[in-house]
């Protein structure tokens, strides 16, 4: 997803000014070890200059790190960064980090590439390229309908996690199915088997499972170890990035796990 992104982000770029310079430097703010995240902004940036048509521009990518929702080290970086004569920056993924950037980049002009989720998007020099979030409720939403699940488990992550799965809970006001809502870890511990053995002493089999990218491997390996991966269980994982995730240690458990992917402008879904 990320290299689409940038795609866009250049493309936007170019379209709203002229440009004196030869290389043109595109910024990333990572507020999260995500190494693949990392590669692909790099890999996306010499994609872009094997495919530039414009001898003019070469394009250079430079990234920063910084601590998850620390607006202080966010606006710090994102100065050091205009300073470096950039003419966009892409991320961060916290919604404190991405709102100080924001505004320092509307007094500046420069383009920002939002990659996160935002079901209340500012006006600006923003162009948010993640799914439009009411569209994402309806797709899940036709999902569970089609394969007529009338009672399954949501487990999520974070208090953005639940703001996205409520706007699908509202949709299911008054629909009669059973639908039973946990946090993975609410100390953040990285131990899920307490909310996971609960939900396996019920008897559930139906799981949609909104969480990052980052801890979803420790998510589905304890769920394996507890004996929620067989073939009667049945997970949708809400993550865009689930197509880099790497689901070969769970394929001799039969279980069912579908995510979606949106390449380019389609949105489509795959199953394991």
């Amino acid at each position: 997803m990320v290299k689409i992104y940038l795609l866009w982000f250049i493309i936007y770029n170019l379209s709203i000014k002229t440009y004196e310079a030869d290389v043109l430097k595109i910024g990333a703010i990572f507020d999260k070890t995500s190494p693949y995240k990392e590669k692909a902004f790099l890999l996306a940036i010499d994609d872009a200059n094997d495919k530039a048509t414009n001898d003019e521009y070469e394009f250079e990518g430079i990234i920063k790190k910084i601590e998850y929702d620390d607006s202080f080290q966010s606006m710090n970086v994102t100065c050091t960064l205009i300073q470096e004569g950039v003419v966009g920056i892409l991320g961060p993924v916290s919604e404190d980090n991405s709102n100080v950037m924001q505004s320092i980049l509307d007094l500046k002009e420069i383009p920002h590439i939002d990659v996160r989720w935002d079901d209340q998007p500012l006006n600006g020099t923003v162009v948010n390229v993640y799914p439009y979030p009411d569209v994402m409720t309806r797709v899940y939403l036709t999902i569970l309908n089609e394969w007529q699940w009338e009672s399954f488990v949501i487990l999520y992550e974070n208090n953005e996690s639940l703001f996205r799965v409520a706007e699908l809970l509202k949709l299911f006001h008054d629909s009669g199915s059973k639908i039973v809502v946990r946090q993975l870890d609410k100390h953040k511990t990285g131990n899920y088997r307490s909310t996971l053995k609960e939900v396996w002493r019920s008897g559930a089999t139906h799981f949609m499972l909104d969480c990052s990218i980052d801890i979803l491997e420790a998510v589905l390996r304890q769920a394996q170890q507890i004996g929620l991966m067989t073939s009667k269980h049945h997970y949708i994982i809400t993550n865009l990035d689930l197509h880099t995730f790497e689901l070969t240690p769970f394929t001799y458990s039969e279980t069912n796990i579908t995510g979606l992917i949106t390449p380019e402008t389609k949105t489509s879904f795959f199953g394991f």
